[in-house]
């Protein structure tokens, strides 16, 4: 097929797909690495312009400098980070006096008598040029490679309410109590029953029972309710609960009922009457219960704890916050001596999952990441001795709304990466 047509686009790792589009004169790719797993390849594009790259994760516009032309277009290296994706856009420019053909350092940018880059190679930093129609090779010693400063005990403050998702429950349906206490999950009850009602008559009273343990007494400890359909009354203890709700943010649907004045340390049982007119109705999702607290999930029964504000590198879900979901802020201090400001390229780099993050450093936001790669330079804000880092980590709502306890946080440790920086005179 290729020697009967033309291809717009060639890419020779077949796991990065791409779309073509021309939109006011412009070649415009998008390009995205379908994968868990960084791609390098070799990308061909068969069309006129000067390389820009366009950034989806935060609006930046960055010449590609490292590329060479091919007959019909040009060729540049790519590599793309585990799902990570890019636009590639052609400017309608003149072509460019000086093209970096080959490099094993980042090419930053091409001024008036020198070329910049950065990068850590292990024996000297080398890049090939063509200007003016001729080929150039030109070289630099590689200089001192810094070691790698890593962050891996962190100060925890939750930004949102954590959570105790109950999901076993125990029944008992009234003119059925010799039947006892029947285990059921959240839904349709009538199939989890194990025994053929006596009388199928309707309304009918539901009787749920869920226990939880208690270390720790929140002050602001709620039940939101959701997901119960037909009359009910709730009892923590065996003392009626009584309270204004008011609408959850999670959900305009779901209204907070404050529980914490009927608890007591130790074991508590928490009671969910529902007389329902149809076999659709009782308790249809799991109870949850919100508030200023961390779980320990080890024991007989799910226990309440106080906060954990102290975190080693992993996910949260094994550090008290396994049905958390909102924004967690990470603290830490990095101590940077003064070789690390040198004329280097600091960057900060990190794995939290597929969450969102927010970076400051001493007090200035240095970059958002909504996806992978979650990496931030922090150049033009670290400085020599005490440097204050904060992480923000914003999970979705589905540990809290549906039970999963997804990974989220900082999962590996986070590493602050010197990069040398380097001039080659042109």
């Amino acid at each position: 097929m290729t020697s009967l047509f033309q291809p717009d686009v060639e890419i020779d790792e077949e796991e990065i797909f791409y779309l073509h589009r021309v939109k006011d004169g412009r070649d415009i790719y998008f390009l995205v690495n379908t994968s868990w797993k960084a791609k390098d390849t070799r990308l061909r594009l068969y069309c006129e312009g000067s390389p820009q790259r366009w950034n989806p994760q935060d609006g930046s516009i960055e010449p590609i400098y490292h590329h060479k032309p091919i007959d019909g277009g040009l060729e540049m290296p790519l590599r793309l980070e585990a799902l990570e994706s890019t636009l590639i856009v052609m400017v309608p420019k003149g072509k460019a006096d000086i093209v970096v053909t080959q490099a094993n350092v980042c090419v930053e940018a091409i001024k008036k008598g020198e070329i910049i880059a950065s990068g850590r190679p292990a024996r000297e930093a080398s890049i090939n040029i063509l200007a003016s129609g001729e080929e150039e090779s030109l070289s630099a010693p590689a200089g001192n490679l810094l070691p790698e400063l890593t962050i891996d005990e962190w100060q925890l403050k939750p930004e949102d309410d954590n959570g105790l998702v109950l999901s076993d429950w125990q029944l008992q349906v009234e003119g059925e109590e010799a039947a006892g206490w029947v285990p059921v999950r959240p839904g349709i009850w009538e199939p989890q029953f194990p025994y053929e009602r006596k009388s199928a008559s309707y309304p009918v009273l539901l009787r749920y029972q869920a226990r939880f343990d208690c270390q720790y007494l929140p002050k602001k400890l709620r039940l939101l309710l959701d997901g119960l359909r037909g009359s009910y009354e709730i009892r923590l203890n065996g003392k009626l609960v009584k309270g204004r709700t008011r609408r959850s943010k999670l959900d305009v649907n779901i209204r907070e009922l404050p529980i914490s004045d009927y608890l007591k340390k130790g074991e508590n049982l928490l009671e969910i009457s529902i007389r329902t007119d149809s076999p659709s109705g009782g308790l249809l999702d799991p109870a949850r219960l919100v508030g200023d607290f961390s779980l320990q999930r080890e024991r007989e029964l799910p226990t309440i704890i106080e906060p954990v504000v102290e975190a080693a590198v992993g996910s949260l879900v094994n550090q008290g916050y396994p049905y958390f979901s909102g924004t967690m802020t990470y603290r830490a201090e990095l101590q940077l001596p003064k070789e690390y400001l040198k004329d280097r390229k600091l960057v900060l780099e990190m794995n939290c999952g597929t969450d969102t993050m927010e970076v400051q450093v001493n007090g200035k936001t240095a970059g958002t990441r909504p996806w992978a790669p979650y990496r931030v330079e922090i150049t033009s804000l670290a400085k020599t001795g005490k440097n204050r880092i904060i992480f923000k980590i914003t999970n979705t709502v589905t540990n809290l709304l549906e039970g999963n306890a997804l990974d989220f946080g900082l999962l590996e440790p986070v590493k602050l990466v010197a990069y040398n920086r380097y001039r080659f005179p042109t």
